[in-house]
């Protein structure tokens, strides 16, 4: 089965010919824009500017309350398994320019107003510093002892698919420059290796996965360089709020910028019968 990624790069083959083709005589029957009774299609890929929430704050301080454990001796610090002389400094969490893909299918109620459904991917990683049971200092009287390892390690920090209903406003109707609001709302599916607050019982992070809901608010433009075929470019933020049994309710927000392309397949399915 093809992944979320790997469908959105297949589908981005499937430019259609149009570019090439002839202008299309009966521009009452095949408009520019959106239009009522449109089927559009959009694909966009993009990265983030801003991300926050509870979920990077709390790995944030899990990171700095390693970082002043080992610097006051209150927990050993390591390198590959061995005693570290002089001490070294822990870095702070590190997270990596979070990925975007999303499909937005969308139906013209009016020439003004659209309605549609969006599935979205939203991924990143972190580079913190794991901390692991001690077992040669195992015993009764410290059934707990921990060293944290001074060598940080990358790994996929959080990635879902969000599912979400979306209404949308275009100013404009049947105009190559179609500039457009979009308000959606919807469900979350997740996994993450977000850590437990320290002091924890699980040393080691482990993939947990949960869901949640999310909401999004976007503005952009569609320009069609023919009608059936356009560019897409939009900002927008959305905040998520999310549930699992391992690390409890957390939210994520992030503020992105995505481009893509966009198909009239009510236009495409008119050129196929001329």
């Amino acid at each position: 089965m093809l992944s979320f990624r790997s469908f959105f790069y297949l589908f981005l083959y499937f430019i259609p010919v149009f570019l090439l083709a002839e202008p299309n005589p009966g521009q009452a029957e095949h408009p520019y824009g959106f239009y009522k009774g449109i089927f559009l299609l959009s694909g966009t890929t993009g990265n983030s500017f801003h991300t926050g929430g509870s979920i990077i704050s709390r790995e944030k301080e899990i990171q700095k309350n390693l970082k002043t454990e080992t610097t006051s001796g209150q927990t050993p610090l390591r390198l590959l398994g061995q005693d570290v002389s002089p001490p070294l400094g822990l870095p702070n969490s590190q997270f990596s320019t979070p990925t975007s893909f999303r499909f937005f299918f969308e139906y013209g109620v009016t020439d003004k107003i659209g309605l549609g459904f969006a599935a979205s991917s939203f991924s990143m990683d972190a580079t913190n510093n794991r901390e692991y049971l001690d077992l040669p200092r195992l015993s009764s009287s410290q059934p707990n002892p921990t060293y944290v390892e001074a060598f940080p390690y990358t790994k996929r920090f959080y990635n879902d698919v969000m599912y979400s209903l979306v209404v949308s406003f275009h100013p404009v109707s049947r105009s190559r420059v179609d500039p457009f609001i979009n308000l959606e709302a919807g469900l979350v599916q997740y996994s993450t290796s977000s850590r437990n607050i320290h002091p924890s019982s699980v040393f080691e992070p482990i993939t947990s996965t949960g869901t949640g809901y999310g909401a999004r608010a976007g503005a952009g433009v569609n320009f069609f360089l023919t009608p059936e075929f356009g560019l897409q470019l939009e900002i927008s933020g959305q905040k998520k709020w999310l549930k699992s049994d391992i690390i409890g309710n957390t939210t994520l927000e992030s503020v992105q910028i995505q481009m893509g392309f966009l198909f009239n397949f009510e236009n495409i399915a008119k050129y196929s019968e001329r």
